[in-house]
């Protein structure tokens, strides 16, 4: 899950068929649903949402992902801040089985991001 302060998003992989979950936030910590979106969209074929992270801004949302082969991809979203609604961005292939799993972490200024895995069982990169 990933947290901005005005919502929370999850993933939850029932029957081979992801969704991003909305969840808003309530002045009490109380967590109210709000929407959800599928995770396989026009450009790819989620089979697993794992690892969902936003930038600094907490307007785009990036959900790590497994597709059927095998490729490790990262979706972006952008979220509707009135609303919690995610639009999908597009995604990129990150790496191949066992993939790039580890978590991404922005630069004050979002224009980088880092994310540091271990792609083949024994070859690390960032």
């Amino acid at each position: 899950m990933a947290v901005n302060g005005q919502y929370l998003m999850g993933a939850n992989a029932m029957n081979n068929h992801p969704r991003i979950y909305t969840l808003q936030i309530g002045s009490d910590g109380a967590l109210t649903y709000v929407t959800s979106a599928p995770c396989v969209q026009k450009d790819n074929q989620c089979l697993a949402a794992f690892n969902l992270f936003f930038d600094h801004t907490g307007s785009d949302l990036y959900v790590m992902e497994q597709n059927e082969s095998d490729q490790s991809n990262t979706a972006s979203f952008s979220v509707d801040k009135s609303s919690g609604a995610l639009n999908y961005l597009g995604d990129t292939i990150t790496s191949t089985f066992p993939g790039d799993y580890t978590g991404t972490f922005f630069i004050g200024d979002n224009d980088y991001a880092y994310s540091a895995n271990e792609d083949g069982c024994m070859y690390y990169n960032i």
